[in-house]
Formats: structure tokens, sequence, C-alpha cells
């Protein structure tokens, strides 16, 4: 055993240290052997120890409700151990357990302070040896987060080769930039004055390469503005694919580059510009000068670069993909547990699962990752910043939401003066604002006919539970995502034909009776108890309404927009059987006007896992198509018509699978 320790003062990171001053650290050092099985440290226990790793094989698991979770495993001569006392609070973040016979050297993390304090030049060196092991680690859950991903999978993204670009815009010095970044600002204005004198200033237009994975670094890249994507790049397949890891935004965020045990620096992913990009490089050669002239300086400068890849370590460990309906706070939970040795446990991160659970408290919680972004201590503005990478479709559909609100709220505060042509126009601006914030796609733009005056008709789908508002109501947002697309078309919103609201529903009458809207009763209407004379009774006044005004408003030209199914659908029974009074409606009027289809999709869905699609048919006159057919009957005409619209439905369905945000949500 004492060969183990002769063989570490041999480590490359010594050749230029005289020997006499490793005699601290081989003293204090402990060999040990541990059994199979055995386990050698308990996650949350306070960290005592750190051990190298002579020969064995380390498994590491962490816990949740289920029990034990694999964590990874060490085998590699001088793989680090225990590495999470070096870094606040000083807990183990994973147990460890012994799956073969080891050999270690130990030491207690207090030894290792004091040899650190009075040598900063040994600390230095063997932190490289402790950030080359988690290096390795990373390595490792890279590979395992590209295995999940098919040859067929997500692609790398499109980009081109950086060429040197002038800089044409007024950026901050590189100090103010060093002292504003959460990597930098713990250091001294003298060492961050020394750094800052080598930055050199750079811009990278979107799609440009700011570095690649595993790629030599001559500079440490910090980011002064823009937004860049880090991808990890599965290079054996030829960077066929890729696997998003986070995005990179905030003034002084560190863009990439990890410091190696010989002296090299290289960047853990492929990393592009998703805007454009100011970057200043931090020379790696004046870095390292610097660790030689202030070793104080390098010591904390290295345990900082040990956060920052422990950080790293946790957010590749974990991703989206998984978790059911609510993948991101599932992934956000990991996320802390992972974590949960390194922040308080007042955090205010700690609220965020809680938070992301409704509707209505997601924007507490994104207040809460901007709040601990800008205030927090450096472990907690990391994690928050891995936190923020998984809520990227929630941030959306947060802002959607959030627009969605106020454009209820100026429709049912408007003065009782307003006209309801002027506000169903102003409400679909704002509405067209909110829907601007989600992936959607109009086809067939070109089919709608020139003039207005005609009958839009959809097929309508369920609202995910998700969206149900305070007050009972529901927005029906199929309809005014249309509503939307018909008022850019022609310069004033449609007339829909709604359904009528039980009493309970105010928030829905509220809205939709500002709006002039032509309400009808559907069984959605709570009708079903009805007496089934009344109910009768009801359906004609029904019918007799939805004619007078609906040949009202198709003659002062404007367009009606109704769902023939008479209730909102699953997907999978869309389109339903279709009621025929939007067919009576065209076939009642003189001229007559155009019947137009639009098929839809995508809105049953929790809208940040969704592409919003419309699909616009070739327009009809009924008429027409009755004379073409057989069989004369308006009910057998829209049997057979349906089948038809099911085609545009089912080219809807199929394109709104194909996310945008896929990649990168």
């Amino acid at each position: 055993m004492a060969g183990d320790i002769d063989r570490l003062l041999r480590h490359p990171v010594w050749q230029d240290t005289n020997l006499s001053r490793l005699i601290p650290l081989a003293d204090s050092a402990r060999e040990i052997d541990v059994a199979p099985d055995d386990v050698l440290f308990r996650r949350f226990h306070p960290a005592h120890d750190f051990y190298l790793l002579c020969a064995g094989e380390i498994a590491h698991e962490t816990d949740d409700e289920a029990g034990a979770v694999p964590a990874g495993s060490v085998s590699w001569p001088w793989a680090a151990v225990g590495w999470s006392g070096f870094l606040s609070p000083q807990r183990y973040t994973t147990t460890a357990r012994a799956t073969a016979p080891l050999r270690l050297l130990a030491w207690r993390h207090d030894n290792l302070a004091t040899c650190f304090y009075a040598d900063p030049g040994i600390a230095i060196a063997f932190l490289k040896i402790v950030v080359d092991s988690v290096w390795r680690q990373l390595e490792t859950a890279r590979v395992a987060r590209l295995a999940a991903i098919p040859a067929s999978g997500i692609a790398a993204p499109a980009r081109t080769p950086n060429d040197a670009a002038p800089v044409r815009q007024f950026v901050p010095s590189a100090l103010s930039i060093l002292r504003r970044s959460a990597f930098y600002e713990q250091f001294d204005d003298r060492s961050l004055v020394s750094l800052a004198e080598s930055a050199t200033l750079s811009l990278f237009d979107t799609g440009k390469v700011l570095c690649s994975q595993d790629a030599l670094l001559r500079g440490l890249p910090v980011l002064v503005r823009g937004t860049a994507s880090s991808f990890f790049e599965d290079q054996p397949r030829g960077s066929a694919t890729g696997s998003h890891f986070r995005s990179i935004s905030g003034l002084g965020a560190v863009v990439a580059g990890v410091p190696r045990s010989d002296g090299t620096m290289r960047a853990e992913s492929t990393v592009v510009a998703s805007s454009p990009c100011v970057v200043y490089s931090i020379s790696a050669d004046a870095i390292d000068a610097h660790l030689q002239r202030d070793p104080e300086f390098g010591r904390s400068y290295m345990q900082r670069n040990l956060a920052r890849i422990s950080n790293l370590l946790s957010a590749a460990r974990v991703s989206a993909s998984d978790g059911g309906d609510e993948p991101e706070i599932a992934a956000v939970s990991r996320l802390l547990r992972h974590s949960q040795t390194r922040i308080s446990v007042n955090s205010e991160l700690n609220k965020l699962p809680h938070l992301l659970g409704s509707s209505l408290t997601v924007p507490n919680a994104l207040a809460v990752l901007h709040t601990v972004r800008e205030t927090g201590c450096y472990d907690e503005r990391s994690l928050a910043r891995s936190c923020e990478e998984q809520l990227t479709g929630v941030r959306r559909e947060a802002r959607f939401i959030r627009d969605v609100l106020d454009a209820y709220v100026n429709v049912v505060d408007a003065p009782p003066s307003a006209s309801p042509d002027v506000l169903r126009d102003e409400c679909d601006e704002q509405i067209a604002r909110a829907f601007e914030h989600l992936d959607r796609e109009i086809r067939n733009e070109h089919k709608l006919p020139a003039e207005s005056g005609n009958v839009f008709i959809i097929n309508h789908l369920g609202c995910p539970a998700y969206y149900k508002f305070p007050n009972g109501y529901h927005f029906s947002f199929d309809t005014a995502f249309i509503s939307v697309a018909l008022s850019r078309r022609y310069g004033h919103a449609p007339v829909r034909v709604v359904r009528q609201s039980p009493g309970a529903e105010y928030g829905h009458n509220l809205f939709y009776s500002r709006l002039g809207h032509i309400e009808v009763p559907t069984l959605e209407s709570g009708i079903e108890s009805t007496d089934p004379g009344a109910l009768e009774a009801l359906r004609r006044r029904a019918a007799e309404h939805l004619m007078t005004r609906g040949i009202d408003c198709l003659t002062a030209g404007q367009n009606v927009l109704i769902c023939p199914e008479g209730q909102s659908q699953r997907a999978a029974d869309s389109p339903a059987r279709f009621y025929s009074g939007a067919f009576r409606l065209a076939l009642g009027m003189e001229p007559e006007p155009s019947i137009v289809p639009i098929a839809i999709a995508g809105f049953d869905r929790r809208y940040k896992d969704s592409r919003l699609v419309a699909v616009i048919g070739e327009p009809f006159r009924i008429s027409e198509r009755l004379e073409q057919s057989c069989d004369t009957g308006l009910r057998t005409f829209l049997d057979a018509y349906r089948e038809e619209f099911a085609v545009g439905v089912h080219e809807a369905q199929a394109l709104s699978l194909q996310t945008r945000h896929a990649a990168v949500a």
C-alpha cells in the first residue's frame, strides 16, 4: 500500500514541485481497504473524509420516494470520491458503495484544508486531480444522455464556423463584466484587473460556433450579451445527433471551459449562438500565469471550477424527457434532490415543484428563479439556471396565459358603452399577441375567400384541465386561434357561435356576453336533465336564434365561426358527427355564402408540448355539393362530408406532433 502514496507523489501535476512540499500531504494520508458491498459514506452525512481510488469500483446512489437511484460509478486510478467536502456545506451528495474490493488513499478534509492554506500551490495541483475526475464523471453522464437518443433522433444544431467579426456596438469593459459575473465576482479586484487585461472581444452571429465539444480553448469565454445553446454531441455518430444541454445567458455567464491537470482547458459541450452574442475571452495563459503569481487566488479559482463542474454534472444527469404529464416538474425535483446538500433547507428554490403545479402559481415559480439568479449564492444561482433550462416551454406557456387573462380582464371590465364589435376586434388583437408565445402553424391560407361574409366550420377540441381558470371559466382556445387568423386576414373579428353557460360559469358568461357572440345551448350547457318537451322547444328556439343572428351577421359582411359538432371532443373522437345548423344557415341565404372548413389539432394537450395547427380546406357552397350528390338529403351528405373533413383533421394532427421546440425544451 505504501506504493500507492509513492505513485500519487509521482503524478504529473507535481512535476515542478519540490517533494519536500508534499510531505504534509503524504503524512496526512491514510491507506485503507474496503470490502465489497460496504458503504464508504452515506448521502447527507457530514463530508469529513476525502478519498482517491487506487483499485476497485465504487457505485454512487441518490434516493427518491421509490428508493435508491443509481448515480454512476467510478473505477479509474485516482478517481476522486467524497469531493463534495471541498464545497459548502460539506455534505456528501451521494451514497458510495463498494462493488468490488477497494484500495483507497483517504484524508480528513480538515487536514487537507490545513495543507492547502499553508501551501495554496499544492491545493491548485491537488484540485486539478479532483476536477479531472469529475470531468470523467461528466463525460460518462454525457455518454449516457446521448445513448438515450436513437441514431435518427434529435439533430445537432445547424451552425457555421465563426469568422472574426468587428463589434459595432457599445459593450461594458471586461473588468465590469467580471465584477458582475456569478463565477468571478468572489475574487478580489486586483485579480480581476489582471484577468481583464488579457480579455479579447468577439462577436458571434446567430448560428456561429462559440466552441466545439472537447476542443482545446485558448481562452475562457464569458458572455457579455446574447443567448447561446449548449449541446452534447454524439461524435462517434459523426455529430448526426445531439442532446440540448442548456441555454447560456446572463451577464458574465461562463460559456464553457474546464481546466485539466495537463494544463489545458477544454469545452464540455458544443456551444452555438442562438442570437447575436458578444463574448470576452479571458486568456488561458493569463489565468495560468495569475495562478502562479497568486496561489491563494488559484486555490479559490480551482474550488470555484469544481463547484461549476459539479453543477454541470447534476444538470447532465437530469432530463425533462420523462416524468409523465409534468416532465418539467419531475426534472426540477430531481435537480433539487441532486443538490440538496448544496443549498439551504430554507432556500426559495425548494418551493419550485409546488409552485409549478398550477397555472396560477407558475409566474411565482419564475419570479423565484429570477430573484435567486440575481441575489442567491453561487450554488443557488447555478441551480436556478439549471432549473430554468427545464422550463423553457413552461415559460412560453405562462406568458401565453398571462396575455390571455389580460385580454379577458379588458373585455369584462370594459365600460357598458363599449361596442361588442369593437371589443371583439380589440380582444383578438390581444389574443394574437398571446399566441405568439406558442408554437403554431396555419396551412393553406391561400384558400381563404378574398371577401368576408362566409361560414367557417372547425372541429372543436376539449381543453386540458390545466387551463381552467377561477370562477368556473374555461377559455375556448381553438376557436380563439381561428378567430385571430380571420381577424388578421379580413381586418375584423368573426362572430362565433358559442355555448350558453350554466349559471355557475359566470366567468364564461361575463366574457362572451360582452363580445356579442351568438349563444346557443349545447349538452355542455347543463341541459341534460331538461324535460324532453322543453328540450325540443329550447333547441327549436336556438335554431331560430342562430338563423336570425347568423343571417344578420353574414348580410353585414361579417364572418361566422361555428363548431358543427356541437360540443368539444377528445382528439381521438374528432371530428364527431356534425349538426346541420351551420349548413342550414348557409342554405337559407341569397346569395349563398361559402362554407370554409378548417381542421385544427394540438389544442387538447398542454401547449408547451404541442404545436397548434390549423389546416384550411377548400371552400364550397352547400347547394352545389348537394346537387353533385346522388342523395340530396342534407343528413346523408353531412355524414359523408364528415369523413372528408376527417382527412384534414388527421393531417393537422400529424403536423401538431412535429413541435419546433422539441430540440430545446
